[in-house]
């Protein structure tokens, strides 16, 4: 069967308590509707997700976990809970394929998945997992980025929303080299 890999990561609010059982979805959420719409096509027959509650120095604790929550969401999608497992340990994205990779490996006996993250993260999350031995099939979401009316206006003034994408596009670039440096790509 195959296997699509969700890589969390802002995919619900994780900082915030919702009712019991509401999913309160962040601005990633689309990686777990990419995974969704997979598993619905029959694209995918199983749903690895990879992530936790992604504690990192510097930030502020998450009052939950996000691959739980995920699971939880997905499951209230429709997807069956024999069809999804979860990786909770990692807490970045070379983590996310070093753990992934034996559960690929030992559960569901491939070194192939289809790979489901942000399209501005995708390039960082593949060389991860190929570093891993893992091929890894790209299905990106989430993408940023918009046309915009070419007006003597709109090129004079600031766009707020390109501003947003221009820090999360210098972030994954510094995440890159980052990688590229210590030896994870």
């Amino acid at each position: 069967s195959t296997v699509a890999v969700v890589l969390t990561g802002g995919i619900m609010s994780v900082n915030r308590t919702p009712l019991p059982g509401q999913p309160l979805l962040g601005t990633q959420a689309d990686r777990a509707g990419q995974a969704l719409y997979l598993y619905k096509t029959g694209a995918v027959q199983k749903i690895l997700i990879s992530g936790g509650s992604g504690t990192l120095p510097f930030v502020a604790q998450s009052l939950s976990d996000e691959g739980e929550l995920t699971e939880r969401f997905l499951r209230l999608a429709g997807v069956r809970a024999e069809d999804i497992w979860r990786e909770g340990k990692s807490r970045n994205t070379y983590e996310n394929a070093l753990f992934s990779a034996p559960i690929l490996r030992k559960r569901y006996r491939t070194n192939r998945c289809v790979l489901v993250t942000s399209a501005l993260h995708m390039r960082r999350a593949v060389a991860c997992f190929r570093k891993q031995g893992i091929r890894p099939i790209p299905f990106p979401g989430a993408f940023i980025g918009q046309e915009r009316p070419l007006s003597p206006a709109q090129a004079l003034l600031p766009n707020e929303q390109s501003l947003a994408d221009a820090y999360f596009l210098l972030r994954e670039l510094v995440g890159y080299v980052s990688y590229r440096v210590v030896g994870y790509l």
